[in-house]
């Protein structure tokens, strides 16, 4: 672009629409929320561990909770 075009100043009329400070406040809402929602997000991940192991007194090839019951399927 030539530099005469970038230093022109903008000619704002009736027809111009611009965001103006309701599209600002929106903007800043929405960024403040995104970065709430990551450093929430980032301390849940904190507290996952690692590794899923098995409890020593579990046999290796046996879940956890044990077998699950059966399904009826009349219920569901």
């Amino acid at each position: 672009m030539n530099a005469a075009v970038l230093l022109t100043p903008k000619v704002y009329n009736d027809d111009t629409v611009s965001p103006g400070w309701l599209g600002f406040v929106v903007f800043l809402a929405l960024a403040l929320a995104t970065f709430m929602l990551l450093r929430s997000f980032r301390h849940h991940m904190a507290k996952v561990p690692a590794q899923f192991d098995l409890p020593a007194d579990v046999p290796p090839d046996l879940p956890a909770e044990g077998p699950l019951p059966p399904t009826d399927p009349a219920h569901g």
